[in-house]
């Protein structure tokens, strides 16, 4: 439960467990370019 609890652990233990996931991102933070790479190759809901 506990790890469940947080959306990024969530995340990493779904994976794991073979659940499919959304595609998605694990930067975060100020850096504008390396936010835009990410949004270009992730895409956008």
């Amino acid at each position: 439960m506990r790890a469940l609890g947080d959306k990024a652990s969530a995340r990493q233990v779904a994976i794991k467990a073979g659940v499919p996931v959304i595609p998605a991102t694990d930067v975060l933070g100020d850096d504008f370019d390396a936010i835009k790479r990410e949004a270009a190759e992730v895409g956008y809901p």
